[in-house]
């Protein structure tokens, strides 16, 4: 029978078994091991018409009836660790075909570090829930906390105490460094808590708020753990997980419950998604944490990998030893029943000297059916040595391709270090070329900016001299016109006493005539001077075009005319960009990447900042109206690839805006990126 007892802290569903035991287990964790499954195997052609599990029905226990669904889980947690060619996949299995994929699922599980003991396939066909729980909460537990060590995170040296010995650190069990994660960011948020349990110690929802504004303080406010409520505590802890994409196991019940078990994976899985832990790169100590680290984790595997071996030989020599007592009993056997058969022979012939001659008969006929009987029982044991001697041969047979399978591993280890190692030699290459890309770029630069100068101090100095020339050719021109004025008068008025008297008559007549006369010098004069100040204006006109290149913005131009011959692009600075490094509290080292066709240039690097600046001109040629101009925003990382932090794609309508302007970044178009900020963006045309 079933029965459901409902309570404040836990919905739990009783059965009672065919020989009288009552088991029960919790909806809280059926519906929780469901979502991560859902989650995990999504996608899986194979299981298309298993998933997905509808968490608040017994649909879990019915798909693991089958024994793919738990094969699928196990190579999910671990790959390879079930041969995909044994599993059967078909829709609808046989008998024997079910105790097999469940078979090789307890194989699995074993060896994944599972306890599987009274656990059998029977357990498994029949859809016990509790068995069913217990061992799908191993294997989902042992996924989650197998990234809980150096070797996944090693920003986890952070955790480090000053005098505690690291390998000690790495030996502790992934639940304690899962705790002590906890209390780490509760220690740098200055709470005063500590959690020593994933049970009660939780269960008010506080702790976990303070652990959730720690990791994404952009999300999570400072104060949110003050609030009163501890249901509105809970339900906000589900709210910015969900945010975070990492609302997985929990309800807000099942925080207040204090369920151990769903907390624990809750905060495993916050831990996988975002540690919150950095390293600082100047650090000696954690940088030789890191080193010592590393070391360690090889010893570690290459210990276990020992360790793995001699398990393995252990068991090896185990089960030839088992094989060599059962052939020495069986052999003790049959000679005991031989004895004994011996032993009944003698008697009975006995006897049968004894008895009538018809019996002889009797007992003659009676003796070849036992003789007909004995040989078939030997030729049954012959054949049943036989079976073994081949069953002995198989066995060692899967214990050679084992030992193959595992060389295979080996190598395919060895192949995966050479290749990182030369990886991280490229990338070492290709910094070293961007600087001195980088550095080639500044000389030239500085070299273009100092001969811009040294030609525009020629042509200051050059217009200066023609301005003192121009200058003194007008004073002396202005002084002869003056002495020859004067000269003028002087003749005029020796002319006029000389003959006064003759021309008192003509006095009015030669008065008009002078006048006339001067009005038309200084007609000539203006006349003159207009044409000399054009004359001059035409002059700076064609020196100012044959020196220097007039540059005219967009914002000035009426109307863009492509292609255009110089595009010039100048970036100011950024605001607010996003951070990308794990190891430096989400700060940044950003540098711009500017692309038109196959042409790219690159700015410099600003260290350790969300609002870079950097005040770079980057000119572009013959861009034609129908091309787009690309600037990528990075994130300069020394150990692996740069991380993509936003990118403006500029077209022909913003090439009319000749003033500063503040351009939003975006992400990729075919991949959903997190990004935000602004760049301070110049653009001006040169013809």
């Amino acid at each position: 029978y079933q029965r459901r007892v409902r309570g404040r802290k836990m919905d739990r569903i009783h059965q009672q078994s065919a020989h009288g035991a009552v088991h029960s287990y919790s909806t809280e964790e059926r519906r929780g091991f469901a979502d991560y499954i859902n989650q995990v195997l999504h996608g899986d052609p194979d299981l298309k018409d298993i998933l997905p599990l509808n968490p608040d029905s017994d649909d879990l226990f019915k798909a693991c009836s089958k024994g793919l669904l738990l094969c699928k889980l196990l190579n999910a947690v671990r790959p390879g660790i079930i041969n995909e060619r044994k599993i059967t996949k078909k829709k609808n299995p046989n008998t024997f075909e079910i105790a097999g994929n469940h078979n090789l699922a307890i194989a699995g599980a074993k060896e994944l570090g599972c306890n599987v003991v009274n656990i059998g396939n029977t357990d498994l066909s029949q859809g016990t829930p509790h068995l069913i729980l217990g061992l799908v909460w191993q294997v989902v537990k042992i996924g989650l906390l197998s990234q809980v060590n150096l070797d996944a995170h090693p920003e986890m040296v952070a955790m480090l105490d000053q005098n505690e010995d690291l390998n000690t650190f790495i030996n502790v069990a992934p639940e304690i460094n899962l705790l002590r994660w906890f209390n780490y960011h509760l220690k740098r948020q200055g709470h005063s808590r500590q959690v020593k349990n994933f049970g009660s110690d939780i269960k008010d929802a506080e702790n976990y708020l303070v652990l959730l504004h720690s990791i994404a303080p952009h999300v999570v406010p400072k104060d949110a753990h003050k609030e009163n409520d501890p249901r509105r505590r809970a339900e906000l802890v589900l709210q910015y997980a969900k945010q975070l994409d990492c609302a997985k196991f929990v309800t807000p019940e099942d925080i207040l419950a204090g369920n151990e078990k769903l907390n624990l994976a809750f905060t495993a899985y916050l831990f996988n998604r975002h540690p919150g832990l950095e390293v600082i790169n100047d650090d000696v100590n954690q940088k030789k944490a890191l080193e010592e680290a590393e070391r360690l984790m090889a010893i570690k595997f290459e210990e276990e990998e020992r360790l793995r071996k001699l398990r393995w030989e252990e068991q090896e020599r185990e089960r030839q030893l088992a094989w060599q007592r059962q052939e020495e009993e069986m052999r003790r056997r049959r000679e005991q029943e031989e004895q004994a058969r011996l032993r009944s022979w003698q008697e009975q012939e006995e006897r049968i000297r004894g008895t009538l001659d018809a019996e002889q008969n009797a007992w003659r006929l009676k003796m070849q059916q036992e003789d007909e009987e004995r040989a078939r029982r030997i030729f049954e044991e012959e054949e049943e040595r036989r079976r073994r001697a081949e069953e002995l041969r198989q066995i060692e047979a899967k214990q050679e391709a084992t030992r193959r399978e595992e060389e295979e591993r080996r190598r395919h280890w060895e192949a995966e270090m050479k290749r990182r190692e030369i990886m991280l030699q490229e990338q070492e290459l290709k910094w070293q070329q961007e600087k001195k890309f980088e550095e080639e770029q500044r000389r030239l630069a500085f070299e273009e900016e100092m001969r811009r100068k040294e030609e525009e101090a020629l042509r200051r100095e050059e217009e200066e001299r023609l301005r003192k020339e121009e200058e003194e050719r007008l004073r002396e021109f202005e002084e002869q016109e003056r002495m020859r004025k004067l000269e003028q008068d002087k003749q005029l008025m020796a002319l006029e006493l000389q003959r006064q008297e003759e021309e008192r008559i003509r006095a009015e007549q030669m008065e008009l005539e002078r006048q006339r006369a001067w009005q038309q010098y200084y007609d000539q004069q203006a006349a003159e001077e207009l044409a000399r100040q054009q004359a001059w204006a035409l002059y700076y006109q064609q020196q100012q075009t044959v020196q220097t290149v007039t540059t005219t913005t967009t914002a000035q131009v009426i109307g863009t005319v492509f292609p255009i011959p110089r595009l010039i692009i100048s970036v100011i600075r950024g605001r607010n960009l996003v951070g990308k490094d794990r190891f430096k509290a989400k700060r940044a080292d950003p540098y711009i990447v500017l692309m038109h066709g196959s042409i790219r240039h690159k700015s410099s690097i600003c260290k350790s900042t969300h609002d870079p600046v950097w005040n770079q001109d980057f000119e572009f040629r013959n861009v034609k109206e129908h091309e787009e101009i690309v600037v990528n925003v990075f994130d300069k990382d020394t150990f692996s690839k740069d991380d993509f932090m936003g990118e403006i794609r500029l077209k022909n309508v913003n090439f009319v805006h000749g003033n500063e302007q503040w351009f939003p970044v975006h992400s990729r178009a075919y991949k959903h990126d997190k990004v935000y900020g602004d760049l301070l963006l110049r653009i001006s045309l040169a013809y």
